[in-house]
């Protein structure tokens, strides 16, 4: 246990989009489809952390990313993708806590610590004009990306919590179902329960870095 949690996003309904777009005190950004991950580092040693709070492992790019910065110690907040990292948001830099600083002038400090070229990390963008976010808004969509994020640009970094400082709206929702069968080719026959009855919904193919999950 790292000691560290992240600031989490609280989901929004589609009729209060408007709402968050037309707001200046929000910016928005894409929400990325990947792991919700912290960057953690302290001289040549490097850490990640996921939104548990948990030190988990990372793509070896990624620290050799950091290292290669000239900035000693820093602890940042963002999303990991392959081994590809976006980052949104900064907790700590040369031991000074910044959490309290409003978010918009925390982004700002990114730029400075990522300053040179890095094809393993880069800064999500920010948008801040209402135009610019219903732009935002309309290319994820048509790009089917996974959603939108707000922030409040004068908010503080709230470890743990779910506050309307940092919402989120997702494009597509989710379900757990049940495995019915194992087919051919790691896929697998997916049921939901209808009136205490399995229903058979579909066939689902698995990816080869996860496990076939068994029937049932």
């Amino acid at each position: 246990d790292s000691g560290i949690r992240p600031h989490l996003l609280k989901p929004i309904d589609e009729e209060m989009l408007d709402k968050y777009i037309a707001d200046d005190d929000y910016g928005a950004q894409e929400k990325y489809d990947g792991h919700r991950k912290m960057l953690q580092r302290n001289g040549s040693s490097v850490i990640s952390i996921n939104r548990k709070g948990e030190v988990v492992g990372f793509p070896v790019e990624l620290e050799t990313a950091c290292l290669g910065l000239s900035f000693q110690r820093f602890t940042v907040d963002g999303e990991e993708i392959g081994n590809r990292f976006y980052v949104y948001d900064i907790l700590e830099k040369d031991g000074e806590d910044l959490k309290s600083l409003p978010y918009l002038e925390r982004y700002g400090l990114l730029s400075v610590i990522f300053a040179s070229a890095n094809k393993h990390i880069a800064i999500a963008p920010l948008y801040l004009e209402t135009e610019m976010k219903r732009k935002l808004y309309d290319d994820l969509q048509k790009e089917k990306k996974e959603g939108i994020v707000f922030k409040k640009l004068d908010s503080v970094y709230a470890s743990s919590m779910r506050n309307n400082d940092q919402v989120k709206f997702k494009f597509w929702t989710s379900a757990s179902c049940i495995v019915l069968k194992v087919n051919n080719k790691r896929s697998v026959l997916l049921g939901l329960i209808n009136d205490g009855k399995q229903i058979e919904i579909g066939n689902c193919t698995i990816s080869v870095n996860h496990n076939i999950p068994e029937p049932g």
